[in-house]
């Protein structure tokens, strides 16, 4: 009896924990930076996945060095039907501490945001944000 106990307990543990997993949604936007720190005049690799979504128009890409430089670029999205991934990179970026925004916006007006920081160490030389490219990946 007392087994026949402890394998419902089990069972119905295991039932609540996949329905929890089953309820979890996926983050609509997620940023990675392929290193946070960087040399000047190289390439950092900025990737973003998108939850397929009907409502998803476009992302738009930020960066802001401390000196008040930077840029932006805009991808736009093909809602549901898109690639999940996409990748912009930056090349010949210069020496400073940038934050790196991306915005993803949708029809109904809402915006989902994330932002990180990008360290790009040695000579100033390189040019900021330049020869970048942006590419779907799937």
């Amino acid at each position: 009896m007392t087994r026949i106990i402890a394998l419902a307990i089990i069972l119905v543990g295991l039932t609540a924990s996949v329905s929890f997993a089953g309820d979890r949604k996926q983050d609509p936007l997620a940023v990675q930076l392929s290193g946070r720190f960087a040399s000047a005049g190289g390439t950092v690799t900025l990737r973003m996945r998108v939850e397929p979504d009907p409502r998803s128009r476009d992302i738009t890409i930020e960066w802001v060095g401390a000196d008040l430089s930077g840029g932006s670029h805009v991808i736009n999205l093909d809602g549901e039907n898109g690639p999940a991934t996409y990748r912009y990179d930056f090349r010949k970026i210069a020496a400073g501490d940038y934050l790196v925004s991306v915005v993803l916006r949708r029809s109904d007006g809402s915006v989902v945001e994330r932002t990180t920081t990008l360290t790009v160490v040695g000579s100033g030389s390189g040019a900021r944000g330049t020869s970048s490219i942006a590419s779907s990946v799937d």
